[in-house]
């Protein structure tokens, strides 16, 4: 995936300093990232299921990732949460009150 945003946000926080005092106080140059899934094994190419799923994403470019982070907390400082509606509704405990579920639409309009 290129755009990764777990990942793209680890990158950030060490691009700002977040792990200068594990380097002596120096700042490290984020090189990439990997999310490696330990209960998924890798496609055949990759080694298949001796290996982890790993998700690589390059080193950020421009600033997408703090778009997005803006946009998060804005959403979160303004009180904006628009539900949607998808295969999490399944293992939700919120169903009979969210506005994107039928039967929930009653509680809250």
């Amino acid at each position: 995936m290129a755009r990764h945003p777990q990942l793209a946000v680890y990158q950030l926080a060490v691009r700002e300093g977040a792990v200068d005092e594990a380097f002596d106080g120096v700042r490290p140059e984020p090189g990439g990232a990997e999310l490696v899934q330990l209960r998924q094994g890798a496609a055949k190419r990759d080694g298949g299921e001796a290996l982890p799923k790993v998700q690589a994403q390059e080193p950020l470019e421009g600033e997408w990732v703090g778009d997005l982070l803006a946009t998060a907390a804005g959403k979160v400082l303004d009180e904006r949460f628009t539900p949607s509606a998808g295969q999490h509704c399944a293992h939700c405990s919120f169903r009979a009150s969210c506005s994107a579920r039928p039967e929930g639409r009653h509680v809250v309009e």
